[in-house]
């Protein structure tokens, strides 16, 4: 095996049996890619992630089965023209869908695009604003439009649903060209059905987080809110049919969401509260507080939920709330020093990344964890 293979099992070994509350880590399986990974997706045994490209000029779309992990591209290298963002990949049968950003300091391109098994990326929404990575928008006047743009995005296990702004600037400084921009309207859109559409949710504004399960879409409203810094009003989430977006309940929480979950039997709202990261778990049929999990000590950066469970990532640790109990359990860590950069989960695993220095590479890790 070699110092260097024996000094990794060690590790492992050490990190498999690290004790958080009353429950021991999970044994998780660890793959390496060549390049860091940006984003991951997953659905029943198929993960698929975006990783960057050799030499660093854009993205491409990998995906590998959990039993046979056999990496394969979905797609050729994306180059960029700018800063972007992609999003975790949605898996849709045979089909892949995401969102995507990709501009540079004077403008914002966004999309929702499906890639087809053995077709190239089609795009099925597409929009562009003239604001800045800062929040300011080119103007010649006030109440000038900015433009539109795919702002968020979630999705189930047959669907996906995102939301469109459209901006304006409300005071534009004419010397300059340049003023605030704020989200003025927009709507939200289903992508289902074969071949897939989108279709327009009747009576939804603009959203800021999204998700979608159990036949209803949870949002934080964004109307009137900067661009660059949407808030809930009042900690406010609206639960809504997905088909013909009627309002089922509005539910007020005494913090600011950050990032929203939803199955059919819950709903969890990552939340900022008292300059401290907090889950709440909600039923979403009564609107009733069904667990408040405080993180004091280090922040939360991701969270999944599945139909028993909810699972988070806290600095290098990812761990799992029964949310009968409320017992915590490691499910597993990332290497000292690289803290988890993305979580997804499906009801039988837990999958996460990190990025790390490995032999004088920066590299990937992806690791999978099974639910007990």
């Amino acid at each position: 095996m070699g110092w260097r293979g024996f000094r990794y099992v060690a590790w492992a070994v050490i990190a498999a049996t690290f004790v958080v509350g009353a429950g021991r880590a999970s044994a998780a399986v660890t793959h390496r890619v060549a390049s860091p990974v940006q984003a991951i997706g997953a659905r029943g045994n198929t993960v698929a992630w975006w990783q960057d490209c050799r030499y660093g000029e854009g993205v491409k779309l990998r995906r590998a089965t959990l039993t046979a992990w056999s990496p394969v591209s979905a797609t050729r290298c994306i180059d960029r023209s700018g800063p972007g963002i992609t999003s975790r990949p949605v898996l849709l049968g045979d089909r892949i869908v995401w969102w995507q950003t990709d501009g540079g300091s004077s403008y914002v391109d966004s999309a929702i695009v499906v890639k087809l098994r053995g077709h190239r990326p089609r795009t099925l929404a597409q929009a562009s604003d003239s604001c800045g990575t800062g929040g300011y928008c080119s103007c010649q006047r006030d109440g000038d439009s900015a433009g539109t743009v795919v702002a968020s995005f979630a999705a189930s296990e047959t669907q996906v649903v995102y939301s469109m702004w459209d901006i304006v600037v409300p005071s534009c400084d004419p010397e300059l060209g340049l003023g605030e921009g704020e989200v003025s309207g927009g709507g939200v859109w289903r992508v289902s059905g074969r071949p897939l559409q989108r279709v327009a949710v009747p009576g939804v504004q603009a959203a800021g987080s999204l998700a979608i399960g159990g036949g209803r879409i949870a949002l934080v409203p964004a109307g009137g809110s900067p661009y660059f810094h949407v808030r809930a009003a009042a900690g406010q989430i609206e639960l809504r049919d997905a088909v013909d977006g009627t309002l089922l309940r509005t539910i007020s929480i005494a913090a600011e969401p950050i990032a929203v979950e939803l199955r059919a039997n819950a709903l969890a709202v990552l939340a900022l509260r008292d300059g401290e990261r907090v889950i709440l778990v909600y039923d979403p049929s009564t609107g009733a507080l069904m667990r408040d999990v405080p993180f004091p000590h280090k922040p939360v950066s991701a969270i999944a939920l599945t139909t028993r469970r909810l699972v988070v990532a806290v600095g290098r640790r990812v761990i799992t709330v029964n949310m009968d109990t409320g017992a915590q359990h490691l499910l597993g860590t990332s290497r000292v020093g690289d803290p988890v950069g993305g979580l997804v989960a499906t009801d039988r695993h837990a999958i996460w990344f990190f990025n790390a220095s490995i032999q004088g590479h920066y590299r990937g890790v992806i690791r999978t964890a099974r639910l007990g």
